[in-house]
């Protein structure tokens, strides 16, 4: 099996079973962190805009939307790119 060089599989080389789990652990807690940070940023850059232009309540469910559909998209990248270096790993 051939390893990227500076891919998942290659930094997880020697690691023991459990270091790899929580390494991979760590990669879901950091996809589910910009999932929300999307949408909290979202509903602030709207609100901040909707009290300059007066347009409340539109402009924060726009960005709030917008930042969900954003943080899911990264989301669903994440997991794809997981998806990927367990087939490569041989992994189920």
């Amino acid at each position: 099996m051939k390893r990227r060089e500076g891919s998942f599989a290659a930094f997880a080389e020697g690691m023991t079973r459990e270091a790899e789990g929580w390494a991979r652990g760590i990669r879901f807690v950091a996809a589910g962190t910009e999932l929300a940070a999307s949408v909290v940023a979202g509903v602030i850059a709207g609100y901040y805009f909707d009290r300059y232009l007066g347009s409340a309540p539109w402009l924060t469910l726009l960005f709030t939307l917008a930042g969900l559909f954003g943080g899911l998209t990264r989301l669903f990248w994440t997991l794809k790119a997981l998806e990927k270096v367990r087939e490569e790993n041989g992994d189920r």
